[in-house]
Parts: structure tokens; sequence; C-alpha cells
């Protein structure tokens, strides 16, 4: 069944830009770590405007390509796409990954932020 692996392909990328854009996660395994100088952190934590997050901080403190690029859902997800591709030396249905991920992403937002509303 080789579509199963195209649609956990879709799921994964979907997985990380939820972590990435809409949780604390990364933050608060950085502090677990050790990384709050390295990231940040510390200027995180300490921000003004506490709706940003932490990759919205980045793009706010250090705009430049690659903070744009990570800070942003679908520019992400294309290359998040391209590495799982190339890491399995399979663009079969690249286009198709891309878009199927995306949406899983999009509709997942919408789900938080409507459960946001409600609190």
């Amino acid at each position: 069944m080789w579509y199963l692996d195209y649609i956990n392909h879709c799921f994964f990328v979907a997985f990380i830009l939820i972590i990435w854009l809409k949780t604390e996660a990364f933050v608060e395994y950085a502090r677990l770590f050790g990384l709050s100088k390295l990231l940040e952190i510390d200027k995180f934590d300490n921000r003004t405007m506490y709706e940003l997050t932490y990759p919205a901080f980045l793009l706010v403190n250090h705009n430049n390509f690659l903070t744009r690029l990570i800070s942003c859902p679908i520019c992400l997800g294309v290359w998040l796409n391209i590495f799982v591709c190339l890491y399995f030396r399979d663009f079969t249905f690249f286009f198709i990954k891309i878009l199927i991920s995306l949406l899983l992403y999009f509709i997942v937002s919408v789900i938080i932020k409507k459960d946001l509303a409600h609190e």
C-alpha cells in the first residue's frame, strides 16, 4: 500500500508545521536542553507583545530571508516537503503532498483558533 507512505509524509510535514508555528513546544524544549542563550529564549520571555509566537518574534527581531522562511507556513511547508522527498528519494506526487500537508495544517489552525475563541 504505497499511498500510505505518501499520507504519512503529509501528516509528518503538517505535524512539524503545527508544532513549530502553533505551539510553544520548541521554546520549552530549548529551555529544557539549555539552549536559551543560543536561541534567545530569554529575550522571547521578556517580550512586550505576548501575542507573538517564537517564529514571529524571530521575524520581528531578525528580519532576514531565513526567518521569513521559517515563519511562513506555506514556505516552510514546501521546503519540508522537499526535504522529505529528498530523504526518501521519491518526488512522486510532490505537489499533491504539498497541498495535502498544507490543507491539514490550515484545517488544524482553524480548529485551534475556534477553540481558543471559546475560552
